[in-house]
């Protein structure tokens, strides 16, 4: 079951219309950056229950399934170790393979791949031995023909100029069907639209709105600053100040935000700056 997906609606479109080329005979590889903790494992898993109740495809992947392998931080990573979790069928192939062997192992998992239409889900790729490294770079440059989809995720922020993915991203770049994604960070409050108020001159306590958006937020840093410890006797968390000062040089747009009218208090400021610029220009144009 995915988790609860916030301030992704394009990218999972996105990601929902390219595993719709792949089902129809275009295969592709999306790599899917982002810093961590910024919602590329939701996406992969809400792409992934979206394919396989169909509401994404209108019925294009009948027969679709999902596989899925991890990378982990380990000193020594196993060998195709993602390959193994999301065929684990191969693992007597893989366990035989070696560097000799290593490209007949390839075909025998493209092979498989292409057998029927597949989401291939491999989580944190920066992590990913050679040989894992090595498999995306040999299917890269097949994906024609196939209705395989592979969505490789990764730490943007652990990928370096000189990291082995960047090496292999790069090899692939002109190669058709390989897209590379990045996911921005969450915005400073991180929850849904839906429940930030669409008229908040109408509030009779914005702050204390504020801090109960901030009891939503996914951010552990946004809670711990905005909202305040129970039993201190306080009503705002000890970073608040803090936090708006960060959100109105970061994030407000009041241009913005006075011409879509939820603002009017807002309107009637700027008008009234407006007014006493032209006031000074003409004054100044007299002298």
């Amino acid at each position: 079951m995915a988790g609860v997906l916030i301030e992704r609606p394009g990218f999972l479109a996105s990601l929902e219309g390219l595993l719709g080329e792949a089902l129809g005979g275009s295969g592709r590889l999306v790599f899917l950056g982002g810093e961590a903790g910024v919602g590329k494992t939701t996406l992969a898993a809400t792409l992934a229950d979206a394919a396989l109740a169909g509401s994404a495809l209108a019925g294009s992947g009948a027969g679709l399934s999902v596989r899925r392998g991890c990378c982990d931080s380990v000193t020594t990573a196993e060998a195709l170790g993602p390959i193994r979790d999301a065929l684990p069928e191969l693992a007597a192939a893989i366990d035989r393979a070696d560097s000799v062997t290593r490209l007949r192992l390839f075909r025998e998992v493209r092979e498989k791949l292409s057998a029927a239409p597949v989401l291939l889900l491999l989580e944190d790729v920066h992590w990913a031995d050679e040989a894992t490294l090595d498999i995306l770079r040999f299917l890269g440059r097949r994906l024609a023909g196939t209705r395989l989809m592979i969505l490789a995720t990764f730490r943007s922020e652990e990928v370096g100029r000189d990291h082995p993915l960047t090496v292999v991203m790069g090899d692939l770049a002109g190669q058709p069907g390989v897209v590379r994604m990045q996911v921005p960070a969450l915005s400073a409050m991180g929850v849904r639209l839906a429940h930030v108020p669409a008229q908040p001159e109408s509030l009779a306590d914005p702050k204390q709105t504020i801090v109960n958006l901030a009891r939503k937020s996914r951010k552990r840093a946004v809670k711990l600053g905005l909202v305040p410890e129970p039993g201190a006797g306080i009503s705002i968390g000890p970073e608040y100040a803090a936090w708006m000062i960060e959100f109105a040089q970061s994030q407000w747009e009041p241009l913005r935000a006075a011409a879509n009218g939820t603002a009017p208090s807002l309107s009637r400021t700027l008008q009234a700056v407006k007014r006493l610029v032209r006031a000074a220009k003409q004054k100044y144009d007299t002298h």
